[in-house]
């Protein structure tokens, strides 16, 4: 196999998108899959980054401004542009499958493609459009094969749940290793990371919370920022006026440890939700955009995270740190809960089937 990954990262997109990617590339490059990468280089772009480990096929500049929330823009030309776009890379390379993850991308885009590729992956957790996919994954906590049976035909492979928690290995091997830090039972230190880009700053936000909120301000605070944050001076800011051990980290390369050092964390309902329930790390979440509502609703009724509302963020945190202090059991109890929803194998499970090709594949989670 031959793999070319077409996917994106920009400021408005985030880096959840890339980095699943990557952890799917790193296993076929296990495999002996001859993996390349194809983006665009919008605002934020990683393409240097993955250009560290992968070959990227660089497409033309966006025609449009990404700034816009309807995630069907992000693509910045149209689906047919961009599928001829990739298409040349696609047959100047010899690529015989194709991946790709992009909220623009749909059936259109990938009927272009599949014409000539043996074999078409897509990687989806909004479940609101149609697609023209050998194997489509989708990692959300609770998705269910019928949520996409307006949207796929029966011969799709459909891989729903978090058994296929797209994660890398490191977050599987700190568990093992570190078994006694599952449940946590009491707050010593806090992790505050809300994801790449972060673009509305709410990282900032819940530093506010934990400061408005009176609890826990002895224990030790760290925030880490994705490589494209644009508000760090705020941060370090913000994070100067707590009267409390601090750290302040931008791009880490062992984000498991510091999750498994952490007692709660606050943060963002993407993607790294799977890697801190690996670890039964409790949460505070909230849903940093729209495709995080079902994730944040349904960590919130699994009753491995505390959710929050965007619109009241500051107060809520503030709330919730104060339930968490005052009820004993429930930082425990949301640990055990969270170490129960995802095992970490995903990235296994997934690259494995791709390897097998087409087949159908009925297990839910």
């Amino acid at each position: 196999m031959k793999l070319l990954i077409r996917v994106d990262a920009s400021t408005r997109i985030g880096s959840g998108h890339v980095m699943r990617c990557l952890t799917v590339a790193r296993k076929l490059k296990k495999k002996q899959v001859k993996v390349a990468f194809c983006c665009r280089p919008l605002e934020g772009h990683l393409i240097e980054f993955i250009a560290e480990e992968f070959p990227v096929h660089e497409l033309m500049p966006a025609e449009v401004n990404l700034s816009e929330t309807d995630e069907s823009k992000w693509l910045g030309v149209p689906q047919k542009q961009d599928a001829s776009e990739t298409l040349k890379f696609i047959r100047q390379g010899g690529y015989d499958a194709v991946l790709v993850d992009h909220y623009a991308i749909d059936s259109t885009w990938e009927s272009e493609i599949k014409r000539e590729a043996k074999l078409l992956t897509v990687i989806d957790d909004l479940a609101n459009r149609p697609h023209d996919a050998d194997i489509l994954v989708d990692q959300t906590l609770g998705r269910r094969q019928a949520d996409y049976q307006a949207y796929v035909s029966d011969e799709t492979t459909l891989l729903c749940g978090t058994a296929y928690g797209l994660l890398r290995d490191e977050f599987l091997i700190c568990r093992e290793n570190n078994k006694t830090r599952i449940p946590r039972v009491s707050v010593q230190r806090i992790l505050i990371t809300f994801g790449g880009a972060d673009i509305d700053n709410l990282t900032e936000q819940a530093i506010e919370g934990l400061k408005k909120s009176g609890r826990y301000l002895s224990a030790q605070v760290e925030v880490i920022l994705g490589i494209g944050n644009p508000h760090s001076s705020e941060i370090k800011g913000a994070l100067d006026s707590l009267k409390q051990e601090t750290q302040l980290c931008v791009g880490v390369a062992d984000m498991s440890m510091r999750m498994m050092n952490a007692d709660v964390c606050i943060g963002a309902a993407g993607s790294t939700s799977w890697e801190r329930c690996v670890l039964g790390l409790p949460a505070i979440v909230t849903a940093q955009a729209t495709n995080q509502q079902l994730i944040a609703y349904q960590l919130s009724k699994a009753g491995a995270a505390k959710l929050v509302s965007r619109s009241s963020l500051v107060d809520d945190i503030a709330e919730a740190l104060k339930e968490l202090d005052e009820d004993s059991e429930l930082l425990l109890n949301m640990s055990s809960k969270a170490a129960t929803l995802c095992d970490g194998r995903g990235a296994e499970r997934v690259s494995t089937i791709m390897l097998n090709g087409k087949r159908k594949h009925d297990e839910t989670y």
